[in-house]
């Protein structure tokens, strides 16, 4: 303990600083708040379909009033976004496209819709 003591001692001597050992930090000016779970979102959105105000969710839930505006102007659920898994086209079309925009310069400077005319 007297190392500690003298560890801090030093410490502080060679920082020409005088500072307490054991500092309390003050408490924040607004409470932290955790971000809802989707249950939570859930119980917001049907509290406010039924009829229930901000006021009265905000308290029965213990969340702020700015947590309710959010979960209600956002959706429940993240919606993910449509992946590449599926083609439009078959394997073998997609071949011949392939094929016809590599097989000359002109080819790969048409439009979309010129291509499109050139296959059909």
């Amino acid at each position: 303990m007297a190392a500690l003591e003298t560890s801090t001692i030093l410490l502080h001597q060679s920082i020409n600083m005088t500072l307490p050992i054991k500092m309390k930090l003050p408490p924040p000016c607004t409470p932290v708040r955790k971000q809802l779970t989707r249950d939570l979102r859930l119980q917001v959105c049907t509290l406010h379909d039924v009829g229930f105000q901000y006021v009265r969710i905000a308290s029965s839930l213990d969340i702020s009033q700015d947590q309710i505006r959010y979960a209600l102007n956002h959706r429940l659920t993240p919606q993910n976004k449509l992946s590449d898994s599926f083609s439009m086209i078959n394997d073998d079309a997609e071949k011949i496209l392939i094929d016809f925009v590599c097989a000359s310069r002109l080819h790969r400077r048409m439009s979309y819709f010129r291509v499109a005319y050139e296959l059909n």
